[in-house]
């Protein structure tokens, strides 16, 4: 099995987008790349690492942390990730319903960011 990091990353990305139910038009459009580009990413195929740009926009969309996205450890099994992939899925549909609201792009990764603390603040709330 190849483990180099643009496959590590790619099996990552796929993931989290399959764990959301989101196709790769999907996320491609929410970051502004094709269906092409992301499936290219997924597949980790020689040449295809993201770019540094594209990978903060993973992170801001998906509000997961840069050191488990790049990680080199073939651990997509584990707890850590299944909670990754649980807070993924609340950034993810915050930044899509913002974009589907027309808010500009530059401002988005602020806003979900800001929106998920204070969900997560106010389901900490009522848990107690």
């Amino acid at each position: 099995m190849d483990k180099s990091l643009p496959t590590l990353f790619g099996k990552r990305i796929r993931l989290l987008r399959e764990s959301l139910g989101y196709t790769q038009a999907k996320i491609g459009d929410a970051i502004g790349k094709t269906n092409f580009a992301i499936n290219r990413i997924e597949m980790g195929n020689r040449g295809s690492m993201a770019r540094t740009e594209t990978i903060q926009q993973f992170v801001e969309l998906l509000g997961v942390p840069l050191d488990w996205l790049m990680s080199e450890e073939d651990n997509l099994d584990s707890e850590e990730t299944k909670t990754i992939v649980q807070g993924a899925g609340i950034r993810a549909n915050i930044y899509m319903a913002l974009l589907s609201a027309g808010i500009n792009r530059r401002t988005l990764p602020t806003l979900a960011a800001d929106l998920q603390k204070l969900i997560e603040t106010i389901r900490d709330s009522q848990a107690v």
